[in-house]
């Protein structure tokens, strides 16, 4: 499940609103959510981040680790019905952390089957989204045997889907996501544990 900081939203919302509203004016077209499409994306994302740092003091200097994180998020669903479409969407993420020689990975699968509901037949059509699906997590270092959980996640979701034109619409959502994770500690004991929050998105969708 991806969990996003509304904060970080706020300079990527300023900077499409222009475009947006261009599209919204200026784009006389009727959006392809009839029974029998299929689209692909979603609310897909694609996202690469890299951190290091380096402590100085006096005459020392020193590397202070490597941070790299991935996620990947495809998707597609089918109209079983006018607006209504079900589908599978997957989330893919891993983090890692370099230093001093050693690196720690963590990386999370999530399969979410969805069904997405648009209303309206104008150009901007709001819409609500619910998936519910399993996950697996991995996690350690690449010299030892890694821990494993299993995870169960929820997500649902609502926004306004501005079509650029028939085949290809501009996505923004907000959403309340949790994740489940279900595992064994070192003392053989059973851990269930829950992360929660709400989040936001920014993408595209293509219709075929």
């Amino acid at each position: 499940i991806k969990i996003f900081n509304l904060n970080s939203m706020k300079t990527n919302l300023k900077s499409t609103f222009t475009l947006i509203m261009f599209l919204v004016l200026t784009t006389m077209v009727t959006a392809q959510t009839e029974r029998g499409s299929i689209f692909m994306g979603g609310s897909s994302s694609l996202d690469f981040t890299s951190l290091s740092g380096k402590v100085e003091s006096g005459n020392y200097s020193k590397e202070s680790g490597k941070i790299s994180s991935f996620e990947f998020s495809p998707g597609a669903g089918y109209f079983i019905f006018n607006n209504l479409a079900v589908g599978l969407q997957f989330s893919l993420s891993s983090t890692s952390e370099k230093e001093d020689g050693e690196k720690y990975t963590e990386s999370t699968t999530m399969m979410f089957p969805f069904a997405r509901l648009y209303f309206g037949k104008r150009n901007v059509k709001p819409f609500v989204q619910a998936a519910y699906g399993p996950g697996w997590q991995k996690w350690g270092y690449d010299d030892d045997d890694k821990e494993k959980k299993k995870l169960t996640g929820f997500e649902f979701s609502g926004g306004l889907a501005f079509f650029v034109n028939r085949n290809v619409s501009l996505d923004i959502s907000l959403g309340y996501a949790s994740a489940t994770a279900k595992y064994t500690d070192y003392r053989n004991v059973e851990i269930n544990s829950t992360a929660s929050g709400i989040g936001g998105n920014i993408g595209f969708s293509i219709f075929f």
